[in-house]
């Protein structure tokens, strides 16, 4: 089903608030689909009771397993190599209109980002 899709990022530890996508995907039961205007980047957002998994296509693409209560994995490969993280997802939340997640990303057990992701879904007739 078509939806539009606003991607709110709140970036706890700069306490800054940004939109980074309002377009058009596609949402199919826990899947989202959805491409970035001005890069043509694709991500799929895949989410489950335990957890979600982000990913991202372009030239520099990532996966980020995010698993509730638990470490789980960012790797980020570009041309140049690929970089591995560790992460640690505190809450999750989906409704039928928004999805949300908390997560740190960690570098030798230091939070070096802290994020809260919000996708405002809008069904499309």
């Amino acid at each position: 089903m078509k939806v539009r899709v606003k991607l709110v990022q709140k970036d706890l530890l700069e306490n800054k608030e940004s939109v980074i996508v309002d377009t058009i995907g596609l949402l199919n039961s826990d899947r989202l689909l959805y491409k970035e205007a001005e890069t043509g980047a694709k991500h799929r957002v895949s989410f489950s009771s335990e957890g979600v998994v982000l990913e991202r296509s372009a030239e520099v693409s990532s996966r980020s397993d995010l698993k509730l209560r638990q470490k789980g994995e960012s790797v980020v490969s570009s041309p140049y190599g690929e970089m591995r993280f560790e992460t640690y997802c505190r809450s999750l939340e989906k409704r039928e209109d928004r999805w949300q997640v908390e997560y740190s990303i960690l570098q030798q057990g230091e939070v070096v980002s802290d994020f809260i992701l919000i996708w405002y879904l809008q069904m499309i007739s």
